[in-house]
Parts: structure tokens; C-alpha cells; sequence
């Protein structure tokens, strides 16, 4: 049985880049060491999945179907990959690395999140955002791996196949590794845009909504709208559904974790956050796309 290669790696490590994590995970190591209220976790680097498929002897099967896709094949191309690959095993030490990890931070969280990082998501040029999967509340080992299968999978749908083609990436180039973080069952939540992408301006956007992020992210409620002067800090401009969801202390706070993230990355950010018990958390950022 093959041993595995490489372990976990936590938010608080220090890593050589996204060859390892995926941009996404290296954008929470790098606010982590910012110092800014990020929920633990750890990532599953890209290594496990290459040991995955070699453990599984399908490797050369994902590799010849992906080298063979077309737009008439592409939606079956997608369906035989993620067969193969939810019908994989974890080998004993894959699994019992994971188990650890996990049962490590769930010392604080009640359950975890686990969500894609891929080498070319959350670019300058392309965010994929929507594109992979992601799974909240795991409460359970069984799920967690689980869920890791699933967002490996999620590598080659046809729709992300499809938008990685129209950005010049091959999919067969497509490196996914997998975060796993201490969820946040959160009291209200949003996102911000260090420029108001709405009209271009260098005011700051922020939408918020109550309950987790996924419901302005997944477009599931509609959100208040918040326009914030940079230089001041204060509300130009609001649009409130209902009863009013931010206060002007949460609004003065993420604006300015905001304009730090914008400094650090020297461009303007897409930041999702969320709030608990008053407490802010960043839950990520990315570059601003158009």
C-alpha cells in the first residue's frame, strides 16, 4: 500500500505557494499571518488526490477521458470521472491523516466547511467563482471524505470544464486541493468589494444578509446594500430589505479589514465575511474580476 507523500497543512503554516494549497487556501494563510479573525483550518494539499487516483488505479483513465473531451462528450466525460472518483477509497493512511486533523479542530467547531482551492481559481484573471463545490456543516468523518471526493470531482464538470477552456487553461491542468475549516454558524453575513462593482467608483460595497454567507453569495435572499467613503469610513448610501442587519461598528470594522486586504494584495478585494456573537470573521478574498 502506498504511503502517503505529504501531510496537512494548517492556516497557521508557512507554505511556498499555491503549487501546494491553491490560491484560495495561500489567500487565508496570508490573512492569517495579517493577523486578521480567520476560523481555523487546515488544507489537503494536491498531493492527496494524485495519491488518490494512483491508489485507485484510475489515474490513467481520468487522464485519457479529459485528454479525449469535446463539447458532444463533455457532459458523459464528466459523469465517468466523477463516478470513478466517488467510487475511490481513501488509503488507511490518507484517511487517518484527515481523521486527525479533523478531530484536532473540532476540539472548537461544532462542524466544518470544506471548500475547493485550486491552482487557478480566485486569479487576477479568472476567479471560478461558483464553478467548484463546496460543503458545510460536516459533522462526521464519513462525510468529510466524503465531501473531499466531491470537491475533487467538482475539478471536471462540465461547466468548469468549459469556463477553464474559455481561459485558456487545459483541464487536465486543473490542480485541486481541498480547504477544511471550522464553520461559523453565523448570525448574519455578506460579502465586500473594496471598489463598488456596481458602477466602478472607489467607494466600498458591502452586502449583508442575516444567516450564513452562502445566502448572498448563492443568491438565495436578497442582501442590504451598504456604500461606504473610503477615506471616512461612514455609509453614503444604503439599501435596507427589512429590519436593518449592520451596524455602524460593523461596517467601520470591515471596512477597514477590507483596506487592509486591499493593501496587502495591492488590488482591490472580494472579501466574504460573516459575523457571530458581534465577532467578525473572514471567511475569504479574492481579486476583484471583471
Amino acid at each position: 500500500m502506498m504511503k502517503i507523500t505529504s501531510n496537512v497543512v494548517w492556516l497557521s503554516d508557512k507554505t511556498n505557494g499555491r503549487e501546494i494549497v491553491g490560491t484560495k487556501a495561500l489567500n487565508l494563510i496570508e490573512m492569517v499571518k495579517l493577523n486578521l479573525p480567520v476560523p481555523n483550518g487546515f488544507v489537503i494539499p494536491y498531493s492527496f488526490f494524485n495519491q488518490f487516483l494512483e491508489e485507485n488505479k484510475v489515474e490513467k483513465e481520468v487522464y485519457d477521458l479529459l485528454s479525449k473531451i469535446n463539447s458532444k462528450n463533455i457532459q458523459k466525460t464528466e459523469e465517468k470521472i466523477k463516478k470513478l472518483i466517488l467510487s475511490g477509497k481513501f488509503s488507511y493512511d490518507a484517511s487517518a491523516c484527515i481523521e486527525t486533523s479533523f478531530k484536532k479542530l473540532k476540539k472548537n467547531y461544532n462542524s466544518v466547511s470544506a471548500r475547493s482551492s485550486a491552482n487557478c481559481e480566485d486569479s487576477v484573471e479568472a476567479s471560478f467563482a461558483g464553478q467548484f463545490e463546496s460543503f458545510l456543516f460536516i459533522d462526521n468523518i464519513k462525510k468529510l471524505l466524503n465531501s473531499i471526493k466531491e470537491c475533487w470531482a467538482s475539478s471536471y464538470k462540465s461547466s468548469t470544464v468549459m469556463y477553464s477552456i474559455m481561459q485558456g487553461i487545459e483541464p487536465k491542468d486543473i490542480k485541486m486541493a481541498v480547504i477544511i475549516q471550522g464553520m461559523v454558524d453565523s448570525d448574519k453575513a455578506g460579502v465586500m468589494f473594496t471598489k463598488n462593482v456596481w458602477n466602478s467608483d472607489e467607494n466600498i460595497l458591502i452586502e449583508a444578509t442575516l444567516g450564513i454567507g452562502e445566502n448572498v453569495v448563492g443568491g438565495l435572499k436578497n442582501p442590504d446594500r451598504y456604500i461606504v467613503d473610503r477615506p471616512k469610513l461612514k455609509v453614503m448610501d444604503k439599501k435596507i430589505i427589512g429590519e436593518e442587519i449592520l451596524s455602524a461598528k460593523d461596517i467601520r470594522q470591515l471596512t477597514k479589514y477590507g483596506l487592509i486586504l486591499e493593501k496587502h494584495f495591492k488590488r482591490p478585494q472580494d472579501v466574504e465575511w460573516c459575523i457571530k456573537n458581534n465577532n467578525i470573521f473572514l471567511l475569504q478574498t479574492r481579486p476583484i474580476t471583471g
